[in-house]
């Protein structure tokens, strides 16, 4: 398989933004994700307050996604917008890709409408529990949409240790991989992947993994996480990131 990125999620109001930077330009291939909420002030540190996006438009080759939950999803899968922009600033160019952190009960048709809210971006993804949510997903909506990819995620983002569950049906469709991932087991679960078979584009992510014990992000544990994963990259030289 062929990794493309790896994401830390979220960036938060504690974040170094310039040690952020550093860290892109020595790892080109690190992605950052940031949470973002209506009620970012009641869930928790994770969720910064929107000003910080304007801080995060003046970095240089910074790889953002951003990671919308709650009614902001909601909002998005029904293309109303107006009112995630305004809560955001309209600040939304800086992204490239957008995870939708929202139970997958939602009707194809409404997925469907979010093809305007898209425009800028070069990917949406959903999050998914596991390969069999994916499959049956996939099932109903008869046809793979090409601008969504997806994440398997069985822990949620609490950190819960969970097994790599590869999805390997269509190498056209491509996965992303989390769950309890940190700088202890991050190096098994990335040879796992990579000498699978299969020549399908991935991803994996990492949240509360690289967190401290205020739930703040740790850019230190997040270099621990590269120092180990960057020699196997350069093992894999026939599976490289593109």
């Amino acid at each position: 398989m062929k990794l493309t990125s790896i994401t830390f999620t979220g960036i938060d109001e504690h974040t170094d933004l310039e040690h952020v930077e550093e860290i892109s330009q020595c790892y080109p291939y690190v992605e950052w994700g940031v949470l973002l909420s209506y009620h970012h002030k009641e869930n928790g540190n994770r969720y910064p307050d929107p000003h910080i996006l304007d801080h995060l438009d003046t970095l240089n080759h910074v790889r953002l996604a951003a990671h919308i939950c709650g009614g902001m999803a909601k909002d998005v899968v029904a293309a109303e917008t107006k009112r995630m922009h305004e809560h955001l600033g309209y600040n939304f160019d800086m992204f490239k890709r957008c995870q939708i952190n929202l139970n997958v009960s939602a009707r194809y048709a409404e997925m469907r409408s979010m093809r305007p809210f898209d425009r800028c971006l070069d990917e949406v993804i959903m999050q998914m529990t596991n390969k069999e949510a994916l499959r049956s997903w996939l099932r109903y909506t008869e046809k793979p949409l090409p601008h969504v990819s997806y994440l398997l995620d069985a822990s949620g983002g609490r950190g819960i240790n969970t097994p790599i569950d590869i999805f390997d049906d269509d190498p056209n469709i491509r996965v992303g991989y989390a769950g309890g991932m940190n700088p202890d087991n991050v190096g098994d679960k990335l040879r796992q992947l990579l000498d699978h078979r299969s020549y399908a584009e991935f991803w994996i992510d990492m949240e509360s993994g690289v967190r401290d014990a205020d739930d703040w992000l740790d850019l230190d544990k997040v270099e621990q996480v590269l120092k180990v994963c960057d020699p196997i990259i350069k093992e894999y030289k026939g599976k490289m990131l593109r």
